[in-house]
């Protein structure tokens, strides 16, 4: 009989405890549930969010409570194309989407991967950070750096940057007319093919091999080096 007096208090030690060690001034977020069924190419304009990969996480965007704005969501075909109206109050954005999705399209983002996928491929036109473990990773570049060319000192236009932080990669693949790759792992990297044009450039970490790295001199030959390879000869 003494027991019960016991569990309860300690019950109540451990709920003032919670309490205690809670931070007060912790920021509320608006959460917005997002529903993925036959979604397959999600869209992100007006701001640059940070995406969670994984089929065990709830699909849904969250941004600050503070915000008195909100964020346009709608469905066109198989995209779901989300709009901030504002970059100025959608500075904190997080997207959790299914590893179903194969297609992102941003201005912009920091990109995890919880678990390993098998295929994705990544437009956009300002800088971008992947962490995690894919298959074949396809980004491309889609800012407009035709205003610039090879000879303008000048340009007031610094390309995109394309950052690889961690992750085991098959074959990644970056498409950039004016692009600047960073290769934290990229021993982790089995196959690497850039065009990243004239004023592109490539800097690698922890790097202890160079055989993987193929810079091409054209778009055109990514095709070449990235297409179906012939069926080998099973031989007699």
């Amino acid at each position: 009989m003494k027991s019960a007096p016991l569990v309860a208090g300690s019950a109540l030690g451990l709920l003032l405890l919670a309490l205690a060690t809670a931070n007060p001034f912790a920021p509320l977020r608006k959460v917005v549930p997002l529903d993925f069924t036959g979604i397959d190419t999600v869209e992100f304009h007006g701001a640059e969010p940070q995406i969670q990969i994984s089929s065990s996480q709830a699909a849904q965007v969250s941004y600050m409570d503070n915000v008195d704005r909100t964020l346009d969501v709608r469905r066109s075909g198989s995209r779901l194309v989300i709009t901030a109206p504002s970059r100025e109050y959608f500075f904190d954005v997080q997207l959790n989407v299914p590893a179903s999705v194969r297609m992102l399209d941003v201005q912009g983002a920091r990109i995890v991967a919880k678990e390993r996928l098998q295929s994705m491929q990544v437009s956009s036109s300002k800088e971008l950070t992947w962490d995690g473990d894919i298959a074949r990773l396809d980004l491309r570049d889609t800012a407009d750096h035709s205003k610039h060319t090879v000879d303008d000192d000048d340009c007031s236009c610094d390309g995109t940057s394309f950052t690889l932080s961690d992750g085991h990669i098959d074959e990644l693949v970056v498409r950039s007319s004016h692009g600047h790759l960073r290769l934290n792992e990229s021993d982790k990297i089995d196959a690497v093919y850039a065009w990243l044009g004239e004023k592109g450039n490539v800097s690698l970490e922890k790097a202890r091999r160079f055989d993987n790295i193929h810079l091409l001199h054209t778009e055109a030959q990514l095709q070449d080096a990235t297409g179906p390879k012939p069926p080998t000869n099973p031989g007699p």
